[in-house]
């Protein structure tokens, strides 16, 4: 029985060097791939990725030429061990990716999430050379508040010693927010239209094909 490759990408999110920040893998799938969310959860396990991105084209109008157009790029997110709804600096690898790669033919693109609209936008600025930028998502607010002190015991195992600063979790998820790395963003918060923007940069580590 033959395989099919699916085109993946390593991507350190929220760092300008490698090896650093907070990695994601990104996927790109074909549109209406069948794959599941154990094949997901899967790949998360094998890239030792603390999450990854499933990305695909989005077919949702018919063109004046009677074709159907792409309006947009479907995002689901995995984690280890569980799905996600929404990843910030997996979102912002794959939007690095895309525009570093020639593949996205504007300087923004709308992801197509379980979370609603999450919107990515090249940035360059005057102190940038030719070929760096940074990538500024456009988020939908999720609140987060403190951890419950019980709820601690399982975050330093999950670091691996690594000291603790902060933990949060967000109140619509109850997602735990960790990282053993560091790395860079910049937030800004619109109160009024309770979107979130987000900025950092990111540095591709490696690209190849999974076999399915």
């Amino acid at each position: 029985m033959s395989k099919r490759a699916i085109r993946y990408a390593v991507i350190d999110a929220f760092t300008k060097e490698a090896f650093k920040g907070n990695p994601a893998a990104v996927c790109f799938l074909e549109e209406n791939s069948d794959v599941d969310e154990h094949w997901m959860q899967s790949v998360v396990q094998e890239f030792n990725a603390p999450a990854a991105a499933f990305v695909s084209p989005v077919i949702s109008a018919i063109g004046t030429n009677g074709q159907e157009e792409s309006s947009g790029i479907g995002s689901t997110f995995a984690g280890s061990p569980i799905a996600v709804p929404i990843c910030g600096h997996a979102t912002l690898a794959t939007a690095h990716f895309l525009f570093s790669s020639d593949l996205a033919e504007q300087d923004t693109i709308e992801f197509v999430s379980k979370w609603g609209l999450l919107l990515a936008r090249k940035i360059i600025g005057p102190t940038f050379k030719e070929e760096t930028f940074t990538v500024e998502l456009d988020f939908p607010v999720d609140p987060v508040v403190r951890c419950d002190v019980n709820e601690l015991p399982c975050i330093p195992l999950t670091l691996n010693g690594v000291p603790i600063i902060n933990v949060m979790k967000t109140t619509a998820c109850g997602d735990l927010i960790a990282s053993q790395r560091s790395g860079v963003l910049h937030l800004e918060l619109d109160e009024e239209s309770q979107r979130v923007r987000i900025s950092g940069e990111a540095v591709t580590i490696m690209v190849g094909t999974i076999l399915v």
